[in-house]
């Protein structure tokens, strides 16, 4: 999946710390800032002081500061030796395995710092001061905005919220990035709400529209990602998996005519996109529509000739249509783009092997005896044509669920062509192997 982007970067007075030496670690006041929240937490108890628009920016702003108290010394990729210049040794070190990652945990008093390849991945916050600082943050800065009628404080709210913003948005990333889509969503969702405040003058940031469609089609709000996915499209962002996605959305929703239809506007915006252009052939294929599928099957090919999965659909698709030596030539350009592609080597065998089949139903209706005999040879030809095929298949089937069904197959058309030894030997190899008989 296409990871998410951040346009945006960040701008915070003081994010590095540049030492002055190699001992300047940095002390960060915890306590300074415990001591303001408690403060700002008695006057916005206090009736008398509550009411006071700057209390509430004041709060806003604390918040902000909480929440930055280690992102303003800590990036991703510091280095280890810049990690220790700035926050001075760990109280503990631990290493462990993370799938094929080792990992090494730098333990401070309130801060887990994760380095890989002796530099900084992640981090985590074990003592928090406050938690969830941002959405304190968001309505301290919205009690701002309520009380301040007569707009004296606009500037600096709008500059509280733009800080906001850039935060939620890179918790929404980093969430998305993770998989955490609820949170990744309503990170997105509070800087589309931000934005309608009156400090941000309508301020519309077209990337977080799409973004937060796409978090919010992965915890299944598919009306709401049709939504914001309509909404991106309105504001011209360029990306036509859009219509991927919205596709996606709708037939979760059981609204297969307007997945159709939302392929087809892709198409006809995007009509080089293969993504789209493969989605409407899976599409019409899932419908049982094979014609259609050709059609888009054509296209496809128009600019990508030898995908192998295109010949491929094409080869059953004609079989499905009774098209039997397009199918064949189809299944045998499989095979010369890709000399050992299991699926064509198997249906070409079962193409001969049910044209074999074919043959001798018709002939149950022939009363002539000379012609009877005629079509039945020629159904062991058949027989005989699908051999090499099915042979070569099971050298090289993927697992052996799959290779029973392949042996079963050349047990039966060894019988057909009358081969004994092949097909004893054949049995002996399904029992080994535990087939079904």
């Amino acid at each position: 999946m296409k990871r998410l982007s951040l346009i945006l970067l960040f701008a915070f007075a003081g994010l590095y710390i540049k030492a002055q030496t190699e001992t300047a670690t940095v002390l960060i006041n915890y306590k300074t800032l415990e001591n303001k929240l408690k403060k700002s937490n008695e006057l916005i108890e206090n009736p008398k002081k509550n009411t006071n628009p700057k209390v509430w920016l004041e709060r806003g702003e604390l918040f902000l500061d909480i929440y930055k108290v280690h992102l303003q010394y800590l990036r991703r990729d510091m280095t280890k030796n810049e990690l220790e210049i700035l926050f001075g040794p760990p109280k503990t070190k631990q290493t462990r395995t993370e799938g094929q990652k080792t990992l090494e945990d730098y333990i401070y008093e309130r801060i887990t710092i994760t380095l890989e390849s002796n530099k900084v991945v992640s981090w985590e916050e074990t003592a928090k001061i406050v938690e969830n600082p941002l959405p304190q943050a968001d309505e301290a800065f919205r009690k701002t905005v309520e009380l301040d009628t007569d707009d004296k404080l606009t500037d600096k709210v709008r500059d509280g919220l733009r800080n906001l913003k850039l935060y939620y948005e890179s918790e929404g990333i980093d969430a998305f990035n993770s998989k955490d889509y609820e949170k990744a969503y309503n990170s997105f969702n509070s800087v589309l709400k931000i934005n309608e405040l009156p400090p941000m003058e309508g301020i519309i940031d077209t990337l977080i529209f799409y973004n937060t469609a796409r978090a919010a089609k992965e915890t299944g709000k598919n009306e709401v990602a049709i939504e914001l996915f309509n909404k991106s499209l309105e504001l011209e962002y360029e990306d036509p998996f859009i219509y991927v996605f919205m596709n996606e959305c709708y037939k979760a929703l059981g609204d297969t005519a307007n997945a159709l239809e939302t392929l087809k506007r892709g198409f006809k915006e995007n009509p080089e996109n293969q993504s789209i252009l493969i989605e409407l052939i899976n599409f019409y294929l899932l419908r049982g529509e094979s014609e259609a599928a050709l059609e888009y099957l054509a296209l496809a090919k128009q600019d990508d000739p030898e995908n192998i999965s295109f010949i491929f659909a094409e080869g059953t698709i004609f079989d499905k249509l009774d098209r039997t030596d397009d199918a064949i030539e189809a299944y045998k350009e499989c095979i010369e783009l890709d000399s050992s592609y299991f699926n064509a080597y198997f249906n070409l065998g079962v193409v001969y092997y049910n044209k074999a089949v074919k043959i001798i139903d018709d002939a149950q209706d022939i009363e002539d005896l000379a012609t009877y005999n005629e079509m039945m040879a020629e159904s062991e030809v058949e027989f005989a044509n699908a051999i090499p095929y099915m042979e070569k298949a099971r050298e090289i089937v993927p697992d052996d669920k799959v290779k029973c069904e392949v042996l079963s197959t050349l047990k039966t058309l060894y019988y057909r062509v009358k081969n004994e030894e092949k097909r004893l030997a054949t049995i002996e190899e399904m029992e080994a192997m535990g087939c079904p008989q």
